[in-house]
């Protein structure tokens, strides 16, 4: 009788966190497209090229799920950023975003002007208060910028990707 091969090896071990790397590149072109247009990057090429500028372009905002489909695609120094990277992520979780992410309360849409502006003054200074680095969102902008531009500025606080930088960022400084 003859042994199946396996189709997966273990990259890194731990408890709380395994990472698997497929030998075969099994995403797809149609997939690499799909998540270079959810994360607004726009590289054309090669599944290996369009992985490398997806990792470039917008590395520390990728979810974990996203990031281990294109990791056998990058080059062996990205290759092994994106695996510590992933295992940091697992070994350290954040519980407490302080202040520099939360969920949506409500939708954009039904936010008045002074909510949008609170909402904004209050990432704002968490930001800031973290980094050190300025946000660029003082309040004589704040009042001068439209109830669609507040908006756009403030669905970045409440996304995803928003979330996963404000983790490593808190990751960094523990």
């Amino acid at each position: 009788m003859r042994k199946r091969k396996r189709t997966k090896r273990k990259i890194f071990k731990s408890r709380k966190n395994k990472i698997f790397k497929s030998r075969k590149n099994k995403i797809t072109g149609k997939t690499l497209r799909y998540l270079k247009k959810k994360y607004s990057v726009t590289i054309t090429g090669n599944k290996k090229e369009m992985a490398e500028g997806l990792w470039v372009v917008s590395g520390g905002s990728i979810s974990n799920g996203d990031l281990e489909k294109i990791i056998p695609l990058l080059s062996k120094r990205d290759k092994k950023d994106a695996e510590k990277l992933l295992l940091n992520r697992g070994n350290n979780p954040i519980t407490n975003y302080k202040g520099m992410w939360k969920p949506l309360p409500k939708p954009l849409s039904k936010m008045s002007r002074n909510e949008l502006i609170k909402h904004l003054r209050n990432f704002r200074n968490a930001w800031e208060r973290e980094t050190t680095r300025n946000q660029d969102l003082h309040d004589m902008r704040l009042k001068e910028e439209s109830v669609k531009d507040l908006r756009g500025l403030l669905e970045f606080y409440f996304s995803d990707e928003a979330k996963q930088i404000a983790g490593d960022w808190l990751r960094k400084s523990i």
